[in-house]
């Protein structure tokens, strides 16, 4: 008898851990969360707000869980997260990002971004859904704080991979102007501006890869053309 109610126990916490999230979920509840998707799951829910990623509203466990980033960025891919509301919460989450896993976040974004290229929907104009991810993605690595570093490979990953889709992809001019913006946020990243060492006046001292991110576009965006290289 003792061993059929520990059993039943047992079943009862599978199922539990197996239904996911319980939804509706309040940000009072969030807070109290320790899973990545459990984060996704609030996301997802409809009038949900980015905001809800706001330093001291998200519990510690969570912010330091690896995969936090990956969850994040995935959520984004299926669907179950729309990309405005992705976007604020990664901007709004980064700062708070325990050490190494803000990182993370930026990183599967570009990869993410890469990948979306590839995407055919990328020729689909502003109101598509593939063009919405990709912005909500080019947004969080170019407006993030500058101190937030993907690794220096991954910049040399994506940099192949975008000339590579740009050989075996037949892009339309929206993928083209994607595939552009996304190499130069990516070469300022590594200093460069068209293969040459950026001049340090042509971008604050302060933070000059953040005031040469911000100045990428992409032909549905209204940002302003790139400042004039030395």
């Amino acid at each position: 008898m003792k061993t059929s109610a520990c059993s039943t126990l047992a079943l009862a916490a599978c199922a539990a851990a197996c239904a996911g999230p319980r939804l509706p979920m309040s940000s009072d509840a969030l807070a109290r969360e320790r899973e990545p998707e459990a984060l996704v799951a609030f996301l997802g829910q409809p009038g949900a707000s980015g905001r809800a990623c706001a330093p001291g509203r998200i519990d510690r466990a969570l912010l330091a869980s690896p995969g936090l980033g990956r969850a994040l960025v995935a959520g984004l891919q299926d669907g179950k997260v729309p990309p405005d509301t992705f976007a604020t919460c990664a901007l709004t989450l980064l700062p708070s990002l325990a050490p190494g896993r803000d990182s993370e976040l930026a990183t599967a974004c570009l990869r993410e971004a890469v990948a979306t290229l590839r995407d055919p929907g990328i020729e689909a104009g502003p109101a598509g859904a593939t063009p919405a991810r990709f912005g909500a993605l080019e947004r969080v690595l170019v407006e993030r704080d500058p101190r937030v570093d993907v690794p220096r490979a991954e910049l040399t990953r994506a940099l192949d991979a975008i000339a590579a889709t740009r050989r075996t992809r037949a892009l339309g001019p929206a993928g083209r102007g994607a595939a552009d913006a996304l190499q130069i946020l990516v070469e300022a990243e590594r200093g460069l501006w068209r293969g040459r060492l950026m001049d340090g006046a042509s971008c604050a001292p302060a933070s000059p890869r953040r005031r040469c991110r911000t100045s990428a576009r992409r032909p549905w965006s209204s940002r302003s053309a790139w400042p004039a290289m030395a």
